[in-house]
């Protein structure tokens, strides 16, 4: 895998702030504490952690009992849950 840029990663205050005036500043998260959860198992094997999130609603949409989440990787196969209420 290439390595981590430390250029990029030293303008990301730069880079959140041009992105907070072209989305808002509630929709783009760059502290190390609100990031961790965004993180995904790709770039845990890099050992790196996001440089930024951007919110892609202005409504946030949170799932419901009766919803249905699917997930397929090819030549695998699919994993449907459906959400129920507790």
């Amino acid at each position: 895998m290439p390595g981590i840029d430390q250029a990029v990663v030293a303008r990301r205050a730069a880079i959140a702030e041009r992105l907070r005036r072209i989305v808002g500043r509630e929709w783009v998260i760059d502290s190390d504490a609100e990031r961790r959860p965004c993180e995904c198992d790709g770039l845990t094997a890099y050992s790196a952690s996001t440089l930024l999130v951007v919110l892609g609603e202005k409504e946030p949409q949170w799932l419901r009992a009766g919803d249905e989440v699917s997930v397929g990787i090819e030549g695998l196969g699919r994993l449907t849950n459906r959400l129920v209420a507790r």
